[in-house]
């Protein structure tokens, strides 16, 4: 893809880095993604925030990848430390005769090293795979983020609905009395009581059913907060319209930057290139040094220079690693998985930009919609005025009203369906964006 080519290669993500003008620029752009969808937030979304806060706090699936990442983190001081150093004591049962003395007993103390780097090495490998679990972490944090918001605007519109069905039913009783008054005055017809009647038991059916969904959803969003299944959730009265004016590029380079996805499979790059030198390092001598001390008595039977002289010796050790094809082999194996993790990569920059297309066009189905409901609701409301008075007054019939106060219905349960999908598009880019998770990490 065209957008991809300047991360084409294994290192891409590094090349860019490198590019001190092209990632100024870019992040410049992040910065401007990070003033809207702040503006954003801070406009109307208070209540949400505080509860993507408990979330990121409660979270049993968060915390536990949290914790591994911290588990990981403590591989890094393990590998990085010498083999413990050993020593031996031993003693003779049976007389070892020297010159100047019987040996009776011995202690050795050693210390082995590996080749030159290679702590250094397993260290880095350590390191980066603690980054890949901190971006994963980061990514299960992003994921949840999108799964309480999604679960929150999913609350609204049910509420929503719920309202207004109330009110619907509200009208409907009003409807009942003017359609009695009607009889009374010889002008009616009882088909139009039990129209409205029978209309009344649907919407009140419809009703019960939006409140079971309502129960369901709240044990749901309770779930990912860790609350109680049964504690209310608070869900605001009506949604802020925003705007979203910046261009597909901004967005996807924001988003090659950010994404704890893609981030992962870079450092898992990083860590597979220091998994090279290690089995290169490994390929390589390993020496040990040491001491042996042997305690000796001396010689009652005749008198020698020394008599009695302890040994103290020097000691040095060389390991040759002679037979090569495992550790040949172990560099194979890393060059082979970086060949698949570049696949990967690859196959995570298409799912992003297709990710991408498809929020945006989330986005701008939703503000299309949200438009032309706020229109048509408003002539619906005019013409259901119009036919509600005139039916009121003895002219027309109650299917009408009927019909049009149906449609009144429609139009704004559709009009809060489509302002809880735009806020649904945007949580999605800012789901590939991973917007402000490391800060909020940094701050918890």
């Amino acid at each position: 893809m065209n957008r991809f080519k300047k991360f084409d290669t294994m290192n891409g993500y590094f090349q860019l880095r490198k590019n001190t003008l092209s990632n100024y620029l870019i992040r410049v752009k992040g910065i401007m993604l990070t003033l809207f969808f702040l503006f954003i937030n801070n406009m109307s979304f208070g209540q949400l925030n505080e509860y993507l806060q408990e979330a990121a706090e409660h979270n049993p699936g968060l915390q536990a990848q949290f914790n591994r990442y911290y588990a990981d983190l403590q591989k890094v001081p393990q590998v990085g430390a010498l083999p413990d150093p050993k020593a031996s004591l031993s003693y003779a049962i049976l007389p070892t005769e020297t010159r100047v003395g019987e040996r009776v007993m011995g202690i050795e103390l050693s210390q082995s090293f590996p080749w030159f780097g290679t702590l250094a090495a397993k260290k880095d490998a350590a390191s980066q795979q603690a980054e890949v679990s901190y971006q994963e972490f980061l990514k299960v944090k992003n994921e949840l983020f999108y799964e309480v918001k999604l679960a929150y605007y999913q609350l609204y519109v049910t509420q929503k609905s719920i309202n207004t069905t109330r009110r619907y039913l509200d009208i409907l009783k009003r409807d009942e009395k003017v359609s009695l008054s009607r009889i009374e005055g010889g002008e009616g017809s009882m088909v139009d009581v039990l129209q409205v009647q029978m209309e009344a038991k649907e919407r009140q059916a419809q009703l019960e059913m939006l409140l079971d969904i309502q129960q369901t959803q709240s044990a749901r969003f309770n779930a990912l907060l860790n609350h109680s299944v049964n504690q209310k959730v608070e869900v605001q009265d009506s949604l802020v319209s925003t705007e979203l004016a910046l261009d597909d590029q901004v967005l996807m380079d924001s988003i090659l930057l950010n994404n704890p996805k893609l981030n992962a499979l870079y450092q898992r790059n990083a860590a597979l290139n220091s998994q090279k030198v290690i089995a290169q390092k490994e390929g390589q001598p390993s020496f040990g040094v040491g001491i042996s001390y042997g305690l000796v008595t001396p010689r009652t039977d005749m008198d020698v220079p020394d008599n009695g002289q302890d040994i103290l010796m020097p000691m040095a050790t060389l390991s040759i690693p002679i037979y090569r094809k495992k550790y040949k082999a172990k560099i194979s194996e890393v060059d082979y998985m970086q060949q698949s993790l570049q696949q990967e990569i690859e196959q995570k920059k298409n799912s992003l930009e297709a990710q991408l297309v498809q929020a945006i066009n989330q986005y701008k189905d939703a503000d299309r919609k949200r438009l032309l409901y706020a229109e048509l609701l408003v002539q619906s409301r005019q013409a259901s005025n119009i036919i509600t008075q005139a039916y009121a007054g003895g002219e027309g019939s109650y299917e009408k009203v009927l019909d049009i106060e149906q449609q009144v219905l429609r139009y704004e349960l559709a009009l809060d369906k489509a302002g809880a999908d735009l806020q649904i598009a945007i949580a999605l880019l800012e789901k590939l964006w991973a917007k402000n998770i490391d800060i909020d990490h940094e701050t918890k």
